[in-house]
């Protein structure tokens, strides 16, 4: 499947995926909440990038074992459900600018944020750093500066 204009596009974060398939976790009904209000809109994908997918099912095998991380990559990989993009990482020099000069944020989540921006992709987080380091380069228009 390909990314259209014509439909909404939501990049999930690690941490709204943990907290959906964490039923104990603090943000669990959050999340669910969140997606619950994305997915009333038919005209949308929730999109997966392989280092969220990656960072997922570690979390998951190490918080519920084996045998419940195959449940959820079961669903993970259910194409009605998600669409998990064939990308790669993008280290280019302004996913580092940004990762250098924004202390609270990790790389992958830098690398998230730029895929995002250049994408025009929307970003689901329950990371207030993450999201605020994402919505100050929306404001600048952080895709210009390749």
């Amino acid at each position: 499947m390909e990314l259209t204009e014509m439909e909404k596009n939501y990049l999930l974060d690690t941490n709204i995926l943990f907290a959906i398939y964490t039923e104990n976790d603090r943000l669990n009904a959050r999340a669910r909440e969140i997606i619950g209000e994305i997915s009333k809109n038919k005209n949308i994908k929730l999109l997966l990038h392989p280092l969220v997918l990656v960072e997922i099912l570690s979390l998951l095998k190490y918080q519920s074992g084996i045998e419940g991380e195959k449940i959820v990559r079961k669903e993970l990989f259910d194409p009605k459900k998600y669409l998990i993009l064939e990308e790669t990482i993008g280290l280019d020099t302004r996913t580092i600018k940004t990762f250098e000069k924004e202390p609270e944020i990790g790389i992958i989540d830098t690398i998230l944020i730029q895929y995002c921006l250049d994408k025009k992709i929307e970003l689901v987080t329950l990371d207030r750093e993450m999201e605020n380091v994402w919505k100050k380069l929306q404001k600048t228009n952080y895709t210009s500066h390749k």
